[in-house]
């Protein structure tokens, strides 16, 4: 360890050394983030359409459908916004739309659900990756 408290030698995966700890531990929170958004887009097209599903899947887990007015209060997008992307996922098949009264409820397709499992799935795995990358970069810090 050097005087200032950094180690001279911390080693991440990908064989990359940083100066410190914490350089390593935003590094891989920061490559956590990206690779997060490269899954949602890939995976829904876009982070709103996925935020979108994400508070339709809270719907489905409280067993109630949300109208377009809570997912924007979700979400924050704006509901002009929120009904293109329903409109847009109920056309592909992975949201059901349905109009009660003056409102529009919005619930998970079979179709729907399969593709938000898979996508949350592959995310909780990178998720646990980086937990067990941090742990070991504060395990092994200045050993």
């Amino acid at each position: 360890m050097r005087d200032n408290g950094e180690c001279e030698n911390t080693e991440v995966s990908d064989d990359v050394i940083y100066r410190s700890p914490d350089d390593a531990q935003r590094l891989l929170l920061s490559r956590l983030w990206l690779r997060t958004r490269a899954l949602f887009e890939e995976q829904f097209g876009d982070l709103e359409t996925t935020y979108v599903l994400m508070a339709v899947g809270l719907g489905r887990m409280n067993n109630a459908p949300v109208d377009i007015s809570t997912i924007a209060a979700i979400t924050g997008i704006s509901r002009p916004t929120v009904r293109r992307k329903v409109l847009a996922l109920q056309e592909q098949g992975t949201v059901i739309v349905e109009r009660v009264g003056n409102r529009t409820s919005v619930c998970s397709s079979a179709t729907g659900v399969r593709d938000t499992v898979a996508m949350t799935d592959r995310w909780a795995r990178m998720v646990m990756q980086t937990a067990r990358e941090l742990a070991e970069v504060r395990n092994s810090s200045c050993d």
